[in-house]
């Protein structure tokens, strides 16, 4: 089941105003950037239709980077483009957004079971710094600036690795991964409770058990992983009876 059954796209008139020209030397690359960003915040929703002149007039420029910017985010799944139709944003599936979680909890583990033994101070002075960014980014009550610190948090053990496949790798999936974050954040965590829930992952991180590392991981996964079946079905509004 699609998070929008919707066989129509929506408008994408009412996102436009928030789309800023480009200044970044590479056009390509801003215009991604900006277009990803409004993606995974949610400002352009699934199925929202890319119309190119559109984008073009509001970026102000010619269709030729815009084009490069949508091939960019088609291949990195948030977008899809069909001939004679156009481009649109990607409407993800329960299956495939549950498969994209499963595969960050295996990379992650990777990702600690390989840099285990390296660990430094410098790592675990920079998790600080990251998971200090993330809790100011959760008190500024900005989720997507929330989201965007989590994903740098948990990206540091991809970075720190050395392992440029793995990075590679770790850097397509955290795209989607994003818009997970997004798309099914909590609603009923309190401050209390999103302010601790990186403190176990952190002292894991820091201590001397790899064993308990990962386990940390599959707790924290977990915690998302079953409830993407419940959570798409209350977003299209075939909530399952309560018992």
């Amino acid at each position: 089941m699609k998070i929008s059954d919707r066989s129509d796209f929506f408008s994408m008139d009412s996102t436009l105003s928030s789309l800023k020209r480009p200044k970044d030397r590479t056009l390509r690359a801003q215009i991604a950037r900006e277009l990803r960003e409004a993606i995974i915040s949610g400002e352009l929703p699934p199925d929202t239709r890319l119309i190119e002149k559109d984008l073009a007039d509001q970026f102000q420029i010619s269709r030729g980077p815009l084009r490069e910017a949508l091939r960019e985010l088609e291949e990195e799944g948030l977008v899809e483009t069909r001939p004679h139709v156009g481009s649109k944003v990607r409407n993800f599936s329960g299956k495939e957004l549950a498969d994209t979680y499963s595969l960050r909890r295996i990379l992650e583990r990777y990702a600690f079971e390989i840099f285990w033994d390296h660990r430094d101070q410098d790592f675990f002075d920079e998790l600080d710094i990251r998971h200090e960014r993330l809790l100011h980014a959760i008190r500024s009550g900005v989720p997507h600036e929330e989201d965007l610190a989590e994903l740098e948090f948990h990206s540091l053990v991809f970075e720190s690795t050395g392992n440029r496949p793995l990075m590679e790798t770790w850097d397509r999936l955290s795209r989607r991964v994003a818009f997970c974050f997004a798309m099914f954040r909590p609603q009923k965590r309190t401050l209390k409770m999103k302010l601790e829930g990186h403190v176990d992952y952190v002292n894991c991180a820091k201590g001397n058990s790899l064993k308990k590392m990962l386990s940390e991981i599959d707790k924290h996964t977990s915690q998302v992983e079953p409830k993407f079946s419940e959570m798409i079905e209350m977003k299209t509004g075939n909530s399952p009876p309560e018992t």
